[in-house]
């Protein structure tokens, strides 16, 4: 059976948090390739594939830090729903916040979850088997060049 390999995006400029979770995500053993963009402005060229990232992978999953520079996460997670070619791609906010309005936003511009930084540090290996188990082998999404009529 041929196991197709996942594009996970993060999006995070905090540099201590980028070492924690790439090890922690690279610990996981799952069947996804990691790649990584520390502002908004950076995300959006690579999920549309412009400038430097020209030849980019498409992007199973993006884990998303609403703070990020150049770009905020909320307004990169609003681009990315009203753009025809990326709106059903799976946004996990990820944020040291645990404010009821920025969950309020996150959710608003429809977000998939809102996950703090925390959590994820304090339960890793269940986190990224979750999102394995559930994102890549439970949840059937359609293929990234799938037209709508």
């Amino acid at each position: 059976m041929l196991v197709n390999t996942k594009h996970v995006l993060l999006a995070e400029d905090n540099e201590a948090d980028i070492r924690l979770f790439t090890h922690f995500f690279e610990h996981a053993a799952i069947n996804a390739k990691l790649s990584l963009v520390r502002d908004g402005e950076e995300a959006i060229n690579f999920l549309t594939k412009q400038g430097d990232y020209k030849n980019a992978e498409d992007v199973d999953l993006i884990f998303l830090d609403i703070n990020l520079p150049k770009i905020s996460g909320f307004e990169v997670l609003k681009r990315i729903r009203n753009n025809y070619h990326l709106r059903r791609m799976i946004v996990i906010i990820l944020s040291g916040s645990s404010l009821e309005r920025d969950m309020e936003q996150a959710y608003n511009l429809s977000a998939n979850c809102y996950v703090q930084k925390d959590k994820i540090m304090a339960q890793s290996d269940s986190f990224f088997q979750t999102i394995d188990q559930f994102w890549f082998q439970q949840v059937s999404c359609p293929s990234h060049n799938l037209e709508l009529y």
